[in-house]
């Protein structure tokens, strides 16, 4: 395989990162809607921001993390593994 001349590899990487922010703004509100209607039924949607952080903001505890990862799964069709 050649190797790509620096042009050519920031092209590359720019590519990548905009199919990346293409796929995180279709999924986001999906994960939004998974969080409202799950772990965090009752809340007030316009205090979940996108930028909102989940665990060191207090808004999820291990019990709510571990069931928000059961609800994505369902949602998305895939499996988190544990590391």
């Amino acid at each position: 395989m050649a190797a790509l001349h620096a042009n050519d590899r920031a092209q590359v990487l720019a590519d990548h990162y905009h199919r990346a922010a293409e796929q995180a703004s279709e999924i986001a509100p999906t994960v939004r809607r998974v969080l409202l209607e799950g772990v965090l039924r009752g809340t007030d949607p316009a205090v979940l921001k996108d930028d909102t952080p989940l665990l060191t903001g207090g808004v999820l505890d291990s019990v709510r993390t571990v069931t928000l990862i059961a609800d994505l799964e369902r949602t998305f069709g895939i499996s988190f593994e544990a590391f």
